[in-house]
């Protein structure tokens, strides 16, 4: 039965999310799982949607880079263009004369291209029109290019588009990881603001008892005084004890609002919702492999990807460098056919052929030793980005054993802590009942009701550190690589 009562409370917690005003109107908070509002926020946390959007963000980036690597097809032109001015025109014998220019042109053209990762070139075809109008004369011509296939092929250098595709590729990766690392460390934030909230909600409930019993015993220290059977001291220590009791009631209620309102935020849930929260008593078990646990983890890590994108954006920055040292040179090549003539469509009979092939060169004489300097620049950014690859392995790793090793202890310390809150509620009812009947003074009663409430939060403390750390080593188990 009682487990039937359990599952029905579990569906109204879920009917009501999905009808927030029904919040408002709740005399009796509706009880709130950690389960409950880690499912709630997997579709209702705005922290969630903007880490899915940060993601989608990137992964459109990616998606529009590779289609860089797909044939890119264009049409251009310039329709209508107009020039009407005075220039100089040399003649025969050397003068200059000038004469008034009126004409309008227009171009048109169709482009393909494209990108050769292989080689790092660029292989484009196109086809294009022209017409020229001399207004002065009134006359025209057109001029066609029906088929023109060109390539360009940087030599000497870096493959700059095979270089930047792994670049890129990596760069996506790093975004996938860290959209997982977002989410669990959502997850995280959630179980964090959950537990401050059951926390706070204890301490209300300490502070209400805590005031109840300080009420009673200022009361019966009154009683006592009157009779003389204690001194005014301990008189004055009970209402001093009832002050700051009223003092603590006040903080814990303003507390647990504010760590509430925190949580709801979080969650996605509106402000007014009136819930209460429980801790998780049972502490899950989890058996892991340790050494598979640790490789796992730093395969997962983003930083080490960021790590890795750095030794290779180094690696090319020094070939870059050295490259520059020695001979550069583009070459440059092109096929097709051209015609002109007043009739458009005798632009397409019988049209001349065009060639052109032509190689850039630079070669570096002197140059104050810049390239030397940029060559070993680049060494020492390489040799920087692989200590610091070296460096963070043997951190991370030191850092996913210390995890594991707190998450064996907390497991020990939260069996000590429920036995620790189990005495001390023990002794404060057996040093209180004491009390009233005169067997100890009031200091005993005092430290007794101290203890209980440090053994209170203890366990409680525990429990969140347990429970983080659970979700913390769950978030890298439930990846896929």
């Amino acid at each position: 039965m009682k487990h039937f009562f359990k599952t029905v409370l579990i569906l109204l917690v879920l009917s009501v999310f999905m009808f927030s005003p029904l919040f408002s109107n709740e005399e009796t908070p509706v009880e709130l799982t950690l389960m409950d509002a880690l499912s709630f926020a997997r579709d209702h946390s705005p922290n969630l949607e903007i880490v899915r959007q940060n993601f989608l963000q990137s992964q459109w980036n990616y998606e529009a880079f590779l289609k860089d690597y797909y044939p890119q097809i264009s049409l251009t032109g310039n329709i209508p263009g107009l020039n009407r001015s005075i220039k100089s025109v040399q003649q025969p014998d050397g003068t200059v004369e000038y004469r008034a220019q009126s004409q309008t042109y227009g171009t048109s053209a169709l482009q393909i291209r494209q990108r050769v990762s292989l080689t790092g070139g660029t292989f484009s075809l196109s086809s294009g029109v022209e017409r020229f109008d001399n207004l002065n004369t009134d006359s025209y011509f057109w001029r066609a290019t029906p088929f023109v296939a060109s390539y360009r092929q940087p030599v000497f250098q870096p493959n700059s588009m095979k270089w930047n595709r792994k670049l890129e590729e990596i760069r996506y990766d790093i975004s996938k990881r860290a959209y997982e690392e977002q989410l669990n460390d959502l997850n995280i934030r959630i179980v964090n603001a959950y537990f401050n909230a059951y926390i706070n909600q204890i301490n209300l409930e300490i502070a209400h008892i805590n005031y109840t019993v300080n009420d009673t015993v200022y009361n019966l220290s009154k009683r006592r005084f009157d009779v003389g059977k204690i001194a005014e001291n301990d008189l004055l220590q009970s209402e001093l004890e009832l002050m700051k009791a009223e003092s603590n009631l006040e903080s814990a209620r303003y507390e647990l609002k504010k760590s509430m309102n925190d949580l709801l935020i979080l969650l996605g849930m509106p402000v007014e919702s009136n819930i209460a929260v429980t801790a998780p008593v049972q502490a899950p078990e989890l058996e892991i492999d340790r050494e598979a646990f640790v490789e796992k983890a730093m395969e997962l890590s983003s930083d080490l990807l960021r790590n890795r994108l750095s030794k290779l954006s180094a690696e090319l920055s020094l070939k870059q460098a050295r490259s520059q040292q020695r001979l550069n040179a583009e070459l440059s090549m092109s096929f097709g056919y051209n015609q002109s003539g007043q009739d458009l469509f005798d632009l397409y009979r019988d049209p001349f052929d065009q060639e052109q092939l032509t190689m850039n060169l630079e070669i570096p004489l002197f140059n104050w030793g810049k390239n030397r300097a940029q060559v070993r620049a680049g060494e020492s950014a390489l040799k920087s980005a692989e200590i610091q690859e070296q460096l963070y392995r043997q951190m991370i790793r030191e850092e996913i054993g210390d995890m594991l090793e707190q998450f064996d202890q907390l497991k020990r310390q939260i069996a000590i802590a429920v036995q620790a809150d189990t005495i001390a509620q023990r002794r404060f009812e057996v040093t209180k009942n004491r009390y009233l009947i005169g067997k100890v003074d009031i200091t005993h009663l005092f430290m007794a009701q101290q203890e209980q409430d440090l053994a209170r939060r203890t366990y409680i403390q525990t429990l969140k550190n347990y429970w983080i750390l659970y979700y913390q080593i769950m978030g890298v188990l439930s990846a896929e690589f």
